[in-house]
């Protein structure tokens, strides 16, 4: 359970990361949102990796990155989605981000600009 704790965690903290990143840089449009595709190798000491392990990672990013650019997915769907998550709004609870944005395009959701949310302002530096 403590293993699942830490990357749940870490994946959050990542996410927050980007959110915080949009707010520093208000006029960069953050276009994609690249994340391994697989599990990376977990060890003890991250630097401990085989150069096979370094070399399957990187391939990895290589394919991760192609199939970011050539992909519609929107990189401001994802941070609303997990703005929203971040503040257990009731309507995503329980839903998947492929769910998520299929009911932003039915009209469920507005659109949603990081820098204007009133709620998530405490987050970064003014």
């Amino acid at each position: 359970m403590l293993w699942r704790f830490l990357h749940v965690a870490h994946y959050y903290s990542v996410m927050d990361g980007l959110l915080r990143a949009q707010f520093a840089y208000p006029t960069i449009n953050f276009r994609h949102i690249i994340s391994p595709s697989a599990d990376l190798p977990d060890t003890r000491y991250p630097l401990n990796w085989t150069q096979a392990e370094v070399d399957a990672a990187l391939q990895m990013g290589y394919a991760d990155g192609l199939n970011a650019v050539t992909q519609t997915q929107n990189a401001a769907d994802t941070l609303q989605f997990f703005a929203l998550k971040k503040k257990r709004d009731q309507r995503v609870q329980g839903v998947t981000f492929e769910k998520f944005v299929g009911m932003k395009a039915e009209g469920h959701f507005a659109d949603f600009s990081a820098l204007e949310d009133s709620k998530l302002q405490y987050l970064f530096l003014q």
